[in-house]
């Protein structure tokens, strides 16, 4: 591999990037009611089959794809959110994106993002796998970047303004109530202040689970709600009504993402806050949410937006007055890593999501840390992201890889 370290002019090239397609079992009915695994499914022996109580498919495994950028003797690592087919996303690194990025200037992340989404203009890339893709070659460039600086990437970003990042439990494993309840009030003794409970199955059944939480857990503990696009209009407006009450911080995705123009009617009337943001991915996205007041709270997530486009979105809130609150689902590190670092430098931020399963998975491939674990996350101290993956501890799960020189 040719030598490509830092010119006086700041000037560093690309030499490979690797992509890996990346499959880990796992008990799947231990996960469900957790984050990247809200529902019960129809078929669970299939590898991907939809929820019972709604169209949306999942995997019955954990999957995901990484990326390696190398430059001279630093590597930078990303991560696509990409739960379902990952091999799609590996395509587009193999055969469109990385070639694009091997031989070209690392040194402007957020440049050569432009230049990546712009080359694909009018084909159809303007959401999906290909932003997915991007997302994770710009969390490498900017992990690359900070190696090769010496800096973490929230001082690439303008420093921090805050030592550790709230977070949130998201989502009550468990067969039935009894269950749920019961993990909550282990969690809470363990340090969570903070839960969000999925509704996928009778709402009114659902917001009885909240009442009894509100009841049972300390007073001071920070509820919210993810309904995954099921309701209408209406069973929103009335809904929220019932949220408020139990003071729930915000109603996540009421509505069909697609619907801008009934989320911004839904923000008008509704009396809890109003959560939307993992199901787009470009600055142009958020901008309309934000022009046509669509939303109360912000959910980037880093897999699919990337952290220039997630830096962005961090100001769009500060700007409106809007809170932040990055979504994180399955991740092998790199991911919450990204938000982490972005959530350090965010004006607004609410709190950052984490699953504690997905966590310890995560903590298998690399050195994600934390302070408190059901509480607050710790800043990655190191450079660039701050953490490492396991090259040797992730071989075993890797599907399908490819080196682009």
């Amino acid at each position: 591999m040719k030598s490509s370290v830092p010119e006086p002019d700041g000037q560093f090239v690309v030499d490979s990037v690797s992509s890996y397609v990346v499959r880990i079992p796992r008990n799947f009915d231990r996960a469900v009611g957790g984050a990247g695994s809200p529902a019960v499914l129809k078929n669970p022996k299939q590898r991907y089959s939809a929820a019972q109580s709604y169209s949306t498919v999942y995997s019955q495994e954990i999957e995901c794809l990484l990326v390696k950028v190398v430059a001279g003797e630093y590597v930078g690592w990303g991560e696509a959110q990409a739960p379902v087919a990952p091999e799609v996303c590996h395509a587009i690194i193999e055969h469109l994106v990385g070639p694009l990025v091997v031989g070209q200037s690392a040194a402007s992340p957020s440049s050569m993002y432009s230049r990546l989404y712009d080359a694909m203009r009018v084909r159809g890339h303007s959401g999906g796998f290909y932003l997915d893709a991007l997302a994770a070659i710009d969390m490498a460039l900017w992990d690359l970047l900070g190696k090769v600086t010496g800096k973490p990437i929230c001082d690439l970003l303008g420093g921090r303004v805050r030592k550790t990042i709230p977070s949130y439990v998201s989502g009550l494993p468990g067969k039935d109530q009894e269950e749920c309840l019961h993990y909550a009030k282990e969690r809470a003794k363990q340090g969570a202040t903070a839960f969000k409970v999925y509704w996928t199955n009778d709402f009114d059944c659902e917001l009885r689970l909240l009442q009894r939480l509100r009841r049972e857990l300390p007073a001071t503990t920070d509820l919210f709600v993810d309904t995954l696009w099921r309701m209408t209009t209406q069973q929103a407006v009335y809904y929220s009504q019932a949220l408020a009450e139990l003071r729930i911080g915000w109603l996540e995705a009421p509505l069909i993402p697609e619907d801008i123009r009934g989320y911004a009617w839904l923000c008008s009337v509704a009396r809890t806050p109003i959560a939307i943001g993992e199901s787009y991915r470009s600055t142009f996205d958020f901008t309309r949410i934000v022009d046509e007041s669509a939303a109360h709270v912000l959910q980037p997530d880093l897999g699919r937006c990337g952290i220039t486009t997630t830096r962005f979105v961090t100001e769009l809130c500060a700007s409106r007055n809007l809170g932040f609150a990055p979504h994180v689902s399955i991740s092998l590190g790199p991911q919450l890593a990204a938000a982490l670092h972005v959530s350090a430098v965010a004006p607004t931020l609410i709190r950052a999501e984490s699953n504690p399963d997905v966590l310890a998975v995560a903590r298998k491939f690399s050195d994600i840390g934390v302070v408190r674990e059901f509480a607050e996350f710790q800043i990655p101290a190191g450079s660039g992201l701050g953490i490492e993956v396991s090259e040797e501890k992730l071989h075993p799960f890797v599907m399908a890889s490819a080196i682009l020189t």
